[in-house]
């Protein structure tokens, strides 16, 4: 499948979860900002285009990246740019599917705005578990 240049509105763009405990919270819908804090002296952060992702690709994109892969926590590029952030689509050589959230940059080198922004992102998201992500064919959840 062709993946757009341009991440849309309504597009999902969801954060690998490598943490247990984390995707056991997740899974309960109390989502951890550390899924969303940047390193120090970052502003971005790598994320997946869920909806045009092939379930097997994707999964063994993410697999790659970190055996303990739990699953996604999802958001939709237009509530993340609601919040004061944008999505731009970022494809690298080993996942096509790869885009960014940026940060205002600002907040690079000031841990405890960081941690304000990760907050903000971490409200009111998706849990897709990797096993489930799985049993479904892209764009179906």
């Amino acid at each position: 499948m062709m993946v757009p240049k341009a991440v849309a509105g309504r597009e999902r763009v969801g954060r690998r979860v490598s943490s247990e405990s984390n995707a056991r919270k997740a899974h309960r819908g109390n989502y951890s900002y550390r899924d969303f804090l940047p390193r120090t002296g970052e502003y971005r952060l790598s994320v997946d285009r869920m909806d045009f992702a092939p379930t097997r690709d994707m999964a063994d994109i993410a697999v790659a990246y970190t055996s303990s892969f739990q699953g996604w926590v999802m958001k939709t590029a237009d509530s993340i740019r609601i919040s004061g952030c944008e999505v731009k689509s970022d494809p690298i050589p080993e996942n096509p599917y790869h885009a960014l959230i940026i940060l205002p940059s600002s907040v690079a080198n000031d841990r405890d705005d960081q941690k304000y922004w990760a907050r903000t992102l971490a409200e009111e998201c998706i849990w897709q578990s990797a096993t489930d992500r799985l049993m479904e064919e892209p764009g179906s959840f």
